[in-house]
């Protein structure tokens, strides 16, 4: 009976001290892994950097229909490209020489496409300047099937997607927001009067004007009364 427990002493020892050593070497692979875990977030937000400056001039525009066959020149591109900004957008000073390159998406086979119908056109620019004009210029396509909007990352469409959400619902709570900057921003006149359109009926709006209609022709009355008593009567 001693005899067995002195080995299972000798075996909670030994066990102790295999569990005290792979501790060991966890807090070292922990030691080791922090850096490394380190390096990668800073790797990873220098490509994120690279990415949206390689994005920075760069537009895609949806809808612009192609080519029965599909075979559609990179020149053919840049001159529709050209004629929509000249014609669509009303940017007649734009010249296809502000074109750094165009080209479809995806691939011409794409049995499901992610987007439905014509694949996007990416279109790069020379100058960031010009990018910023045609997307201000953009809203004339409202009633087209067209439409352009920034070439994102993968993050930078995610964090647009949430604040469109908490857009419309502010926009529904009568604050009037706008998103500049990857912000949301308040216009506070525009809220001002939302919040006064909601508050008020068209009652009111009878209500207020009526009192004051009747009382200038109540003062109109009385003046054009007292004027004809100054008159001389016949007779007189």
């Amino acid at each position: 009976m001693e005899e067995m427990k002195n080995i299972l002493i000798q075996l909670k020892e030994t066990m102790d001290t295999n569990n005290s050593n792979t501790n060991k070497k966890l807090d070292n692979i922990q030691e080791c892994l922090t850096p490394l875990k380190l390096q990668v977030e800073f790797l990873n937000k220098k490509v994120d950097i690279f990415d949206k400056n390689n994005r920075r001039k760069n537009l895609i525009v949806h809808g612009l229909q192609a080519v029965e066959n599909g075979t559609k020149s990179q020149h053919d591109l840049e001159n529709e490209i050209t004629n929509l900004f000249n014609q669509k957008l009303q940017m007649t000073d734009f010249t296809k020489h502000e074109i750094d390159f165009v080209r479809r998406m995806g691939t011409s086979n794409d049995v499901t496409p992610a987007i439905p119908g014509p694949r996007p056109v990416i279109v790069g620019l020379t100058t960031e300047r010009r990018k910023h004009e045609i997307l201000r210029n953009s809203n004339k396509l409202k009633n087209t099937k067209i439409y352009i909007h920034q070439d994102l990352t993968e993050q930078a469409r995610e964090e647009r997607k949430q604040l469109v959400k908490q857009m419309k619902e502010e926009r529904a709570r009568g604050n009037f927001v706008v998103i500049r900057k990857n912000k949301l921003v308040s216009d506070d006149d525009k809220s001002n009067k939302t919040k006064r359109a909601l508050s008020e009926s068209p009652n009111d709006k009878i209500a207020f004007k009526r009192p004051l209609f009747q009382s200038n022709l109540t003062d109109y009355i009385s003046q054009n009364t007292s004027h004809s008593s100054n008159f001389p009567k016949n007779g007189e």
